[in-house]
């Protein structure tokens, strides 16, 4: 996963030489699923050992939160027993799912607005006591443009797109074009600014933000103030020629010393394209264009999600944009992981293998509730945490009030909403194998 990471809750349960219901093969499948969080940012880790998995059951594996924010393994539904040896010579197989979703828009509607005429800018916005730190420089105000980038240290009013660096230093972009944002039906550009400490709602915002950058970023960063804008429906000019209209927000947080920028897409609306530049440009040669920069065709940046593993309705594109003398870490660069055996424990509790009313030799059991006393993100936004998890016979763990009796497995998206599924099969243990579990707290004696 690229990231720092370090949790302080962790559920782990080892599905122990489980049988598939009605199997008379006397076959068994060993698997553990771990659960781990600091309370911002969760994660799932399956682990799997070459000829540990004897039966198939075409099982699902994966996670499911809701609406559009789930992954199927390739291998769920077919051949599913391939994961334990998929690592070729190595013996164990690990698969690790980040549950954290994307950034949605932030409600700043009620806030300040830019005027409605051409290539307005907003009123000089301080960037607080600590100034914000970008490329070599610390700036200490900023402006919003109608045309889709914010400007520092001084008002900017072009219109014209050019990609960076284009000697206009101290811009970031989240969509620069042409915008007309005259008339009534040509959309409102609102912005609102955040500094920690200042009321709950600012602080709340602050946390928030700091959570998704530190998790997309693989770093731990605490924003102290922050810069909202949404440019909501407007028009690319001329503003009456036409009826499509383009939605997006840009976000700039710093803490005084590390700034990001941060834009949010929502699929669906950014209906109209021009040939906009996307990105920042800071000072030197810290600059960064986004691939679509340029592209005739850069709405469609709305539609990419965050990974192409995980598909989503939204879109958020982060930018380091401070200078700290060293290499920014990169998102998609290739690490090397070792192999990650199974976490062993001696008390564990065991999983009932009574079985449910109805369902003869096919327990599909349960734990209690587990209780996640710092919370856990898991959802398609990162305001979704839960404080309750269960352990199920049947290869899963599932989130809140729901219970994970389900026997047979679907691939995702189901029904079932917040499951996370190791080895989601219809599985016996009343007659063979057992499920064990432990839950760790960071500085609690297990």
């Amino acid at each position: 996963q690229q990231t720092v990471f370090s949790g302080s809750w962790m559920l782990v349960a080892t599905w122990d030489s489980v049988e598939m219901y009605e199997d008379e093969n006397d076959y068994g499948n060993t698997f553990q699923g771990i659960l781990i969080t600091d309370g911002w940012r969760s994660y799932a880790v399956f682990t799997y050992k070459c000829g540990l998995l004897e039966w198939s059951g075409g099982a699902t594996i994966g996670f499911y939160a809701e609406g559009d924010f789930y992954m199927n393994h390739p291998l769920s539904g077919v051949n599913s027993t391939q994961i334990a040896c998929v690592n070729g010579d190595l013996l164990w197989s690990n698969v690790v799912y980040s549950l954290n979703g994307p950034l949605p828009f932030m409600d700043i509607s009620a806030d300040l607005k830019l005027p409605k005429f051409l290539n307005a800018t907003s009123v000089s916005i301080q960037t607080g006591d600590l100034g914000f730190p970008i490329g070599n420089s610390t700036q200490n105000e900023v402006y919003v443009s109608t045309n889709g980038y914010f400007s520092f240290g001084r008002q900017i009013t072009d219109c014209c797109p050019t990609p960076f660096p284009n000697g206009t230093n101290y811009l970031v972009a989240p969509f620069w074009a042409d915008i007309d944002n005259r008339g009534d039906d040509a959309g409102e550009i609102y912005y609102q600014v955040h500094s920690r400490g200042s009321n709950s709602v600012s602080d709340e915002l602050l946390d928030k933000v700091s959570v998704f950058i530190s998790g997309n970023q693989q770093t731990v960063f605490s924003g102290s103030w922050m810069l909202v804008a949404t440019w909501d429906s407007v028009k690319a000019f001329p503003g009456d020629t036409m009826n499509e209209t383009n939605t997006f927000q840009g976000t700039l947080v710093t803490n005084g010393e590390e700034s990001y920028a941060e834009f949010t897409y929502q699929c669906g609306l950014m209906e109209w394209s021009v040939r906009a530049t996307i990105g920042y440009y800071a000072d030197g040669d810290l600059y960064e264009n986004h691939p679509l920069t340029g592209s005739p065709n850069a709405n469609e940046i709305a539609c990419l999600g965050n990974s192409s593993s995980q598909p989503s309705q939204w879109t958020n594109v982060v930018y380091h944009v401070s200078y700290n003398g060293s290499e920014v870490p990169k998102a998609n660069e290739n690490t090397t992981v070792e192999e990650e055996p199974f976490l062993s424990f001696i008390a564990g509790n065991k999983l009932a293998t009574v079985p449910s009313v109805g369902l003869p030799r096919a327990p599909s059991s349960h734990s209690e509730p587990i209780h996640i006393p710092v919370g856990l993100p898991f959802g398609s936004t990162t305001t979704v945490v839960h404080s309750v998890v269960y352990v199920g016979t049947n290869g899963l763990f599932s989130f809140g009030s729901v219970t994970p009796t389900k026997l047979d497995p679907v691939m995702f998206p189901g029904s079932v909403e917040y499951v996370v599924a190791p080895f989601w099969s219809h599985i016996d243990s009343q007659w063979r194998g057992e499920v064990h579990y432990e839950v760790y707290n960071r500085a609690v004696s297990v």
